[in-house]
């Protein structure tokens, strides 16, 4: 299963429910693009790690790798869950989490990695994956379906319904 969308739209959260539910390994993209200290971590080292994880039988990815990553893990994937929420929706889960950032630290982030020091980066991020990576991406995913159960998750209640009721993920090709 591939999770993918913009930064704080819900995908890791969405993710943890998914994989106890379905009793699947989760990888997070996120998790292995940083080193201690922000110190980013090579592509190709992150690619062979990606293709580590798509090679498994059952999996749970979580996030935006390269397009050529993405394409292999969307090829293997029996369900691709895309998180495009309104970019206000984003803009404002990101700031929230930023706040909480700033009096607890996050065990999904290498040591020294405090969330603030790449705020900027992260309303940058946001912005450009909108505008420019969610056409592409909306590109890649038309012709998986009918191949593929997609779905296009485009609302807070849609996100909400699928959190609580996640065996219906395997029920329903779209949403």
């Amino acid at each position: 299963m591939a999770v993918v969308g913009n930064a704080a739209g819900g995908k890791s959260t969405l993710c943890e429910r998914l994989a106890r539910t379905f009793s699947l390994p989760w990888y997070g993209i996120d998790r292995v693009k940083w080193r201690p200290g922000w110190e980013p971590v090579p592509q190709p080292e992150i690619d062979r790690q990606c293709r580590a994880w798509i090679a498994e039988d059952r999996w749970i990815i979580d996030g935006f790798g390269t397009w050529e990553i993405m394409a292999e893990e969307f090829e293997r994937a029996e369900v691709i869950v895309f998180v495009d929420l309104p970019l206000r929706v984003h803009y404002f889960r990101a700031i929230r989490r930023q706040i909480h950032d700033l009096f607890y630290i996050r065990k999904d982030l290498p040591p020294n990695c405090r969330p603030y020091r790449m705020a900027p980066t992260l309303m940058k991020t946001i912005w450009f994956t909108h505008k420019l990576a969610r056409p592409r991406l909306l590109k890649l995913l038309a012709p998986l379906r009918g191949k593929r159960k997609v779905v296009h998750l485009q609302t807070r209640s849609a996100q909400n319904r699928l959190l609580k009721h996640p065996e219906t993920l395997v029920e329903a090709a779209t949403m």
